[in-house]
């Protein structure tokens, strides 16, 4: 059965106000439904790369740190031996900066995050803590074992 459309004043047909409202509506509810899902999915893959690149860093220093029997002063020393990108902005997903701190003989490698992202992203780094909504990753210093014929060797 083909239902005619209203016709204005000037001849056309169209949809009624009612016809519109309902499509305005279902599409608000499926909105509300699907936004909040993908934009979860957004901060946990955001969380993912923010972990993978605290993981990026402290290796880079302990690299620095087996090269120089000490732990770089910032992110741009990293950069300036070749141990990080030059070009990298050093800043997490979340459009936060990353920072190394000295924490005795530890390095720390900190960031900020969401707040509930922070368990997140500590939860898939080894020897994380969360400080409300920074990450810091402690990276202690490697044993560096001197051999007789091979040079030195990092554990």
């Amino acid at each position: 059965m083909v239902r005619n459309r209203i016709s204005s004043a000037s001849g056309k047909k169209g949809f009624t106000l009612i016809e519109l409202s309902l499509v305005v509506v279902l599409t608000a509810i499926l909105a509300g439904a699907v936004i909040p899902d993908f934009v979860r999915s957004l901060h946990i893959e955001a969380s993912r790369k923010t972990a993978l690149e605290i993981s990026q860093i402290a290796e880079a220093g302990r690299i620095y740190y087996v090269e120089h029997n000490a732990w770089p002063a910032d992110l741009q020393m990293l950069k300036t031996v070749g141990l990080l990108d030059a070009a990298w902005p050093a800043m997490n997903p979340f459009g936060e900066d990353y920072t190394l701190q000295l924490n005795g003989a530890d390095l720390g490698v900190r960031t900020v995050v969401l707040k509930p992202m922070a368990s997140v992203v500590a939860g898939l780094l080894p020897m994380s803590i969360v400080d409300e909504n920074a990450v810091i990753m402690t990276v202690t210093p490697p044993v560096v074992i001197v051999g007789r014929s091979r040079g030195m060797v990092a554990l």
